[in-house]
């Protein structure tokens, strides 16, 4: 059993990548590759048959970090979600054929160590599901840790973790041509800034802007009613924000390699378009308490198109950067 596993949190890391950094941190295991594509938009197109809200049509479009974690890193998160119940899978880690650690998805409704959601809602964060990491069990519960919500090394009784039990992931370590050796983050920086530009995610930040326009406000704070404040909306748009913050990181890592003042200069920038989205999460949050929302949207509107002009001249600009220190290095 695993009782050395700590929690460790970054303000740009989702539960799971939390989890991820906790892990990676135990093994003395890189894990930044995972972020290559991680600056990136998602906007799937309204459905007047089957109308969704607009929080549960975007997404951030890194949907290959588990690919880069596992090529790069040789870190395998291998999802299986409705393969046990949580009686069965309980079971399998008691008679040890199946080993700890576990990522769990979880209903934080469960989570005695969260003061704010216990016994109080049900979900994740933005109505997504939440994620923790049994490590060991003891007595009648498991020790898990949730650097989301705590700093400790955290108690889950076995009922609590039947009843907020909602599916799991397995994590594996393995070594390759790519982990024997120090990874080129010249190279990995190429390669997400090209998917960056050839997603074409700006035209879809356009389309954001119209639809924010005319924001259906019943529809995004339904079943948050009561606390229109955690609408999901609040949290997809926090997330976008989290992607930037993740791929300065890895900018970061490029100028530790090459010690180019300029990959330096770019992660703070980077970084800074991040905690833009940060200010537009806060924005839309003002948008279900004020009396005037349409002003507050038409504020958002020209935030948003003020921050895509910058992302796509930034991009651009770190392109311009990685070809000439790809020539100099030739």
């Amino acid at each position: 059993m695993n009782t050395s596993i700590v929690p460790v949190h970054d303000d740009a890391y989702s539960c799971l990548e939390d989890l991820i950094y906790s892990l990676c941190v135990w093994k003395d295991n890189d894990f930044h590759a995972m972020f290559a594509s991680s600056w990136n938009f998602d906007l799937d197109p309204f459905d007047s048959k089957s109308p969704l809200s607009l929080a549960k049509r975007i997404g951030t479009g890194n949907k290959e970090w588990d690919k880069l974690l596992s090529i790069y890193h040789g870190v395998k998160i291998s999802d299986q979600q409705n393969r046990f119940s949580a009686k069965e899978l309980l079971q399998r880690i008691k008679d040890r054929s199946l080993e700890l650690p576990l990522i769990i998805a979880f209903d934080y409704y469960y989570c005695p160590w969260s003061k704010e959601f216990y016994y109080k809602y049900h979900g994740g964060g933005g109505g997504l599901s939440h994620t923790i990491l049994l490590s060991s069990i003891e007595n009648e519960g498991f020790m898990c840790i949730d650097p989301l919500f705590s700093t400790n090394v955290e108690y889950l009784p076995f009922n609590h973790f039947i009843k907020g039990y909602e599916g799991y992931r397995t994590v594996s370590f393995t070594k390759n041509i790519y982990t024997e050796i120090d990874c080129n983050w010249l190279e990995v920086t190429r390669y997400g800034v090209n998917k960056s530009l050839t997603s074409k995610f700006f035209d879809q930040l356009t389309t954001l802007t119209k639809e924010i326009s005319n924001l259906d406000l019943v529809l995004e704070s339904k079943g948050f009613e009561d606390r229109p404040g955690l609408s999901p909306i609040m949290y997809q748009l926090k997330l976008i924000g989290m992607g930037r913050k993740k791929f300065s990181k890895l900018l970061y890592r490029t100028y530790l390699q090459t010690r180019n003042e300029k990959f330096n200069i770019l992660s703070k920038e980077v970084h800074k378009l991040g905690t833009d989205w940060d200010y537009l999460s806060n924005l839309m949050m003002k948008v279900f308490y004020t009396k005037h929302p349409e002003r507050v949207l038409k504020k958002l509107v020209a935030k948003i198109n003020e921050i895509r002009i910058q992302e796509e001249d930034k991009l651009a600009e770190i392109s311009s950067c990685i070809s000439k220190n790809l020539i100099s290095k030739g």
